[in-house]
């Protein structure tokens, strides 16, 4: 499987988060987390998010995907995959 970029912003007491990353894991992906406890990360996750307050945010390859109901979504119809490639 191709090497995305996929970056996550997390905090640390989010179970959606950790489901996550849970699936990312499954796939053997590498990913930057960026934890949103901090008020620099938050303000960047919120811009970058487009307003978005919830956690988790996914980008894959710098495109705004998410939460994880989303990536979800995309791995149970196989589209994950392809967004990967």
């Amino acid at each position: 499987m191709t090497k995305a970029f996929i970056e996550i912003y997390t905090t640390h007491d989010c179970s959606f988060c950790k489901q996550a990353k849970n699936l990312l894991n499954k796939y053997s992906l590498e990913f930057i987390e960026h934890n949103v406890d901090s008020q620099v990360n938050r303000e960047l996750m919120k811009k970058r998010a487009k307003g978005n307050y919830s956690v988790p945010q996914i980008f894959i390859n710098k495109k705004l995907i998410g939460g994880f109901k989303e990536l979800a979504i995309l791995h149970k119809t196989g589209k994950l995959k392809s967004l990967l490639s």
